[in-house]
């Protein structure tokens, strides 16, 4: 970290000098968080809030409030909010929201979640929400569609409630008090799997209940 805060500060140093920090916006992020093996045998590829965090901290014209937002973003949200800030307009194929409303607190219906996807160590689409993160990988596949097939569904197998567990430790999926979230839950990730792919997937209940 102390690098990365030498180089950030030499950055802004030669924006600052050359007068270019009156119109560069600087931006510090990550493609993604890491637990070091603290939550399972991998270090990234979970959806373990240490894993689907990222550091985001951005700088400049139409971003100098001082200020940290509640609502959720994701990286999808980043490219229309810096376009947004440039005053450019920002392209209808972008799947992503900007941002930039929020600084001013004038953005009404913000939609408070954000998809995410795991691949490699396990393949998996998810949702977090202002409470909990839903995380459903795939069926087993079909050995007769070749090495690499393509999941048709998922089974949900992965709930983490936030407020009652923020860590978190437990593992309420299919448990009955939360049988209606996951229902409503499994739903919204449905659609927002094909907001992303425009391929539709199917997500079982678990049915392998926790104790």
């Amino acid at each position: 970290m102390a690098r990365i805060d030498d180089a950030a500060g030499s950055i802004r140093k030669t924006l600052a000098e050359t007068g270019l920090d009156r119109n560069t916006i600087l931006v510090f992020m990550s493609d993604h968080g890491c637990h070091f093996k603290t939550r399972n045998t991998e270090y990234k590829r979970s959806p373990h809030e240490s894993s689907i965090h990222i550091p985001l901290i951005i700088e400049g014209p139409g971003f100098n409030r001082s200020l940290e937002i509640s609502e959720l973003v994701s990286h999808v949200d980043l490219a229309p909010a810096l376009l947004d800030a440039a005053g450019v307009a920002v392209p209808a194929s972008m799947q992503g929201h900007s941002f930039l409303g929020l600084l001013d607190r004038r953005t009404q219906g913000w939609r408070n979640e954000v998809y995410f996807e795991m691949s490699e160590f396990v393949t998996g689409r998810g949702l977090r929400t202002a409470a909990v993160t839903h995380t459903p990988p795939p069926r087993p596949r079909d050995p007769a569609g070749g090495p690499f097939p393509r999941p048709t569904g998922y089974v949900e197998y992965a709930l983490y409630d936030h407020r009652a567990d923020p860590l978190p430790a437990g593992q309420p999926a299919g448990r009955a008090p939360y049988a209606k979230i996951a229902e409503a839950l499994r739903q919204r990730l449905i659609a927002r799997i094909q907001e992303a792919s425009g391929a539709s997937a199917a997500v079982e209940p678990c049915w392998f209940p926790y104790p």
